[in-house]
């Protein structure tokens, strides 16, 4: 959702809501609020989106993460093309600082994104973290690593 296209997705959250029960309309309502903070704050500006990243994401509610998760795709979608290799490395910089399980995958996918030649030293990056990560023991970081070490074989791959 762009700043643009904002007043139609809140248009069909009221459609949503009378076709979905309340506990779903409701998780629903918090995901397009955590969405919208990010939009109405950072418009059109990547950089702002980006800092968003260094944010701590709350605890409550659950879909907190999203705002993290929407300044990614953001930051992807006005920092890519002639960027994609600066935005990138500002991205790949973020995932060790990024706990948050959804919004950790969401940065991983992104690199992914931002790579279609692939980047040997990103994954080599992406490799550190999940042994970082294993070293850590925590529980939460290394149910990402399977989706981060994809990623890693993925730009690997993509560079040969």
């Amino acid at each position: 959702m762009t700043p643009d296209r904002k007043p139609d997705v809140a248009g069909l959250l009221g459609t949503l809501k009378k076709e979905t029960p309340a506990d779903g309309y409701a998780r629903v309502q918090q995901m397009f609020e955590s969405i919208s903070s990010a939009v109405d704050k950072c418009r059109t500006d990547s950089s702002c989106y980006m800092s968003i990243l260094d944010e701590p994401v709350p605890s409550v509610p659950p879909t907190a993460y999203y705002k993290q998760v929407k300044a990614t795709w953001m930051v992807v979608m006005l920092g890519g093309g002639a960027n994609a290799g600066a935005t990138r490395a500002q991205l790949l910089k973020k995932v060790p600082n990024v706990k948050n399980t959804g919004a950790r995958i969401a940065l991983v996918e992104a690199i992914d994104e931002l790579a279609p030649q692939g980047d040997a030293a990103a994954a080599d990056a992406l490799d550190k973290i999940v042994a970082d990560d294993t070293k850590s023991g925590d529980k939460d970081l290394m149910s990402t690593d399977n989706t981060v070490a994809q990623v890693a074989w993925r730009l690997r791959v993509r560079g040969q």
